[in-house]
């Protein structure tokens, strides 16, 4: 009876409402949509998620009447119409509305109806995120991705600040390619091939210089900052998800013992399993080093490379043939363990553009490690050599395989475009 009571006071004083959440891909629109959701749940409020991009008047047909939160992802992607049917849902309706989408298409022009939402919205909120040191507010086509067939608009996006933002179309690779490979020296020989993605981070603190002993207190010390941020990072590491890594190196660390470092530069990678989950680590870990700048007095200066490295997808059908190459040669790859060992390479990037695969080919023991010297001495080893010529011959065999037979290309363009 109270539950009753309390349901038709809060539908008689209810007023509808409309929240919009904008920014560029990555910076995190769908969790705070997501996470309206979930705190309606646990207000025991009936929430529902409404799509239907080809048509916007649709959204009134799916609404359920009991509905008091409505959520909309993508808005981007609707037409004009949807400003009218979300007031009418917040208005008439007197249902919490909450909508998640691009303010600005890669081009860096109005987005759909998102701008008009964002004036028709009691409260809207402009995220950003940015793989440049910048705050990102707009979205670049990446060089290597797919098209969406239907109209040839770019599918892959990086999140990046005005300043390395281009509205021209970049250079597009490997679009006329029907298939990309490539083997890696390695201490195993296998077919399947597990590669993360990664962003290359330069950094650079900037302190003032002063007497270590006679006036400390007049300098700022850019040592210090980089001493937080490398902790900051060290505690972060506990949290990550399985595969993930962060890793870097101090280029610069001062000048002299006596004198307190007013320059500190160095290098950090962040890696992990899928593109999403490494630009979200790489949010963090600009967080954590504009933290160590705040604390110590210090200026902080990031800059990242163009473009990230994709993780590595590996197409099964140039995988089949490769393998029965390499057998026909002599040579008996081991079945690789997913993940293990893992680095990064720029043909994870083709690998989301064309059907790819990328082997690895042993050169030395199991015990050597990869980037050592006893590696590189490997490598002009008669077995490196020997390794080279029979991991090129397979490439080349299975080449041939393709040329020779267009149900086999067609075959691994299938499975491509299902992953």
């Amino acid at each position: 009876m109270i539950d009753e009571r309390y349901r038709e006071d809060r539908e008689h004083q209810r007023l509808g409402s409309l929240t919009v959440y904008c920014g560029p891909t990555h910076s995190g629109k769908t969790k705070k949509l997501e996470a309206e959701a979930e705190r309606a749940q646990r207000q025991g409020r009936r929430m529902q998620r409404l799509a239907a991009p080809s048509d916007a008047n649709q959204l009134l047909d799916q609404l359920d009447p009991a509905t008091e939160l409505v959520t909309v992802d993508d808005a981007q992607l609707y037409d004009d119409r949807l400003v009218d049917v979300l007031n009418d849902l917040a208005t008439v309706h007197r249902v919490d509305v909450v909508v998640a989408g691009w303010e600005l298409d890669y081009t860096g022009r109005p987005a759909g109806p998102m701008p008009e939402l964002m004036c028709a919205a009691d409260v809207a909120l402009k995220l950003d995120d940015g793989v440049c040191a910048q705050p990102g507010c707009r979205n670049l086509a990446s060089r290597t991705q797919r098209f969406i067939a239907v109209n040839g608009t770019p599918e892959r996006f990086l999140p990046v600040c005005r300043r390395h933002h281009s509205a021209e179309p970049r250079t597009q690779t490997f679009q006329e390619v029907d298939a990309a490979m490539m083997f890696h020296p390695d201490t195993r020989t296998q077919v399947l091939h597990w590669a993360l993605a990664v962003t290359h981070m330069h950094f650079e603190f900037i302190g003032r210089a002063a007497h270590a002993s006679g006036d400390p207190e007049k300098g700022i010390n850019a040592l210090d900052a980089f001493v937080l941020a490398y902790n900051g990072i060290s505690l972060l590491r506990q949290q990550v998800k399985e595969g993930a890594r962060l890793h870097g190196f101090l280029k610069e660390g001062g000048t002299a013992p006596n004198i307190i470092p007013e320059r500190t530069s160095g290098e950090f990678l962040v890696r992990a399993r899928d593109e999403a989950y490494m630009l979200e680590l790489v949010q963090k870990v600009k967080n954590i080093f504009q933290a160590a700048a705040l604390a110590t007095g210090c200026e902080v200066r990031l800059s990242f490379d163009e473009d990230p490295y994709a993780d590595l997808r590996n197409n099964g059908v140039l995988a089949k043939l490769f393998e029965g190459n390499l057998r026909r040669l002599g040579v008996d790859p081991v079945v690789g363990v997913p993940w293990e060992g893992a680095g990064s390479t720029d043909m994870g990037n083709v690998s989301h553009v064309v059907p790819a695969l990328h082997p690895t080919i042993g050169i030395a023991p199991a015990e050597v490690p990869g980037h050592s010297q006893a590696f590189l001495e490997a490598a002009g080893s008669l077995r490196g050599y020997q390794a080279m010529v029979d991991a090129a011959k397979a490439l080349a065999m299975t080449g041939a395989d393709l040329l020779a037979d267009q149900a086999l290309v067609e075959q691994a363009k299938v499975e491509f475009r299902r992953s």
